[in-house]
């Protein structure tokens, strides 16, 4: 019962997100910090995954991106010295902070 009470919150939290944006936008924003370390990363490239609709994040780690609800799958965080981290919209959207594994 539990589950299935919090399945149903969090698909209305993500329909608010979704239809509250004018011209069908997804607004997507979170912090992107280093896994290890938990310091904020700035400079990495979040971008929609086969579109050039991208961002950078600011020197806080803090982005932004306005995302067509009709061409987004996954978005894509990657920066120079980490592992790329591929996430569906839904998940981007739940998740604000957004951590990246150091390459190897």
């Amino acid at each position: 019962m539990k589950i299935r009470f919090l399945l149903l919150v969090c698909f209305v939290v993500l329909q608010e997100q979704i239809w509250a944006n004018e011209g069908g936008k997804v607004v997507v924003s979170g912090k992107v910090s280093d896994k290890l370390t938990n310091e904020t990363l700035a400079g990495v490239k979040i971008y929609v995954e086969g579109t050039t609709i991208y961002t950078y994040t600011d020197l806080n780690g803090n982005y932004t991106l306005f995302v067509p609800s009709s061409s987004a799958t996954k978005l894509i965080y990657s920066s120079v010295s980490y592992s790329e981290n591929k996430l569906d919209l839904s998940s981007a959207l739940l998740q604000k902070q957004i951590l990246l594994n150091p390459a190897e």
